[in-house]
């Protein structure tokens, strides 16, 4: 599936700038960046299939890619409806034989089964369905469709084991697809990272030592989660505010994290030896965005962890 990236810099204390070039992650609500970074990350794998078309292919009426979706996992498709089309969308043949649905009139994308419709929404109001859009469904236990990397609906249905078409009520056009099993990971986020708490994510380490999980926005706060598949309990639970604290040892590798939660929050616990807390003095500096400077005369700080020790009290 394709992978997003952003190009950005970040200002050093002594006034220079690294370039990053680090993927972003889209959900409903937010857009993780994975970074910054500043050694080498591995690069997301390949789709265990895909359908690469270099300019968009005119269709008639239907089209049928040469797949098999796993039992569990994603697929990105691309397609545009033609002038005056009406419906079109994507066809999912098995069990339930599931069909993405999209309206122009209504300018809503539904999913349907057998029996008829599962769950609506609408699109945006400035949807053009004749251009080109992606469209990518995430499934097992579930389906999730994002139109544009925008989570657009859910649905209690599955997709493994189907295959998938294309349909409309005339011209259209499509472009690349792809598929992949869930168990294929294709994204490392580094530590400390902001990730959405919603899907199994996969997270580097790089020094040994714990670490504190933080759960944002908890939709079944308090809960168990799983590291590596072990399950861990929390330390401590808001549920006024939706925030779960989790602790754990982790060893210098990658691990897996499931967890049901809007947001998770992945640090060195402070104190533990692998926090390497550091900040120093950047100074003033000037940055010109367009026709204007912004100018901030002072920003420096200098914190470091030390043991309170005996008779220490809060100030």
């Amino acid at each position: 599936l394709h992978t997003h990236y952003i190009v950005y810099h970040n200002l050093n204390p002594d006034k220079t700038r690294d370039l990053n070039i680090d993927p972003v992650v889209f959900t409903q609500e937010r857009a993780y960046i994975l970074g910054p970074t500043a050694t080498p990350r591995p690069v997301p794998a390949l789709p265990q299939w895909r359908r690469l078309r270099p300019a968009p292919q005119s269709v008639h009426r239907a089209f049928a890619e040469d797949v098999t979706l796993p039992e569990a996992g994603a697929a990105e498709f691309h397609m545009a409806a033609g002038e005056g089309i009406a419906r079109y969308g994507i066809s999912f043949t098995g069990a339930d034989d599931i069909r993405l649905e999209l309206d122009r009139a209504e300018n809503t994308i539904s999913v349907k089964n057998r029996l008829g419709l599962v769950v609506r929404e609408k699109l945006l109001k400035d949807y053009d369905h004749e251009a080109l859009h992606c469209i990518r469904v995430e499934y097992g236990g579930g389906l999730s469709v994002y139109m544009d990397n925008l989570l657009r609906l859910k649905a209690n249905v599955s997709l493994g084991g189907c295959g998938a078409s294309y349909y409309a009520d005339g011209q259209f056009a499509i472009g690349s697809a792809a598929a992949h099993s869930a168990d294929k990971e294709t994204l490392h986020y580094p530590v400390p990272c902001l990730a959405p708490g919603s899907r199994e994510i996969c997270f580097d380490v790089t020094t040994r030592g714990t670490y504190q999980l933080l759960a944002l926005e908890c939709k079944a706060c308090g809960e168990a989660i799983r590291v590596d598949g072990n399950v861990l309990l929390p330390d401590c639970v808001d549920r006024e505010s939706d925030l779960a604290f989790y602790r754990c040892d982790l060893t210098a590798d990658s691990h897996t994290l499931q967890m049901n939660a809007e947001t998770v929050a992945i640090a060195p616990y402070y104190g533990s030896g692998c926090d390497a807390v550091s900040v120093r003095n950047i100074g003033p500096y000037d940055k010109v965005c367009g026709r204007e400077k912004w100018s901030n005369g002072n920003i420096s700080a200098d914190l470091t962890v030390a043991d309170c020790g005996e008779g220490w009290q809060a100030g």
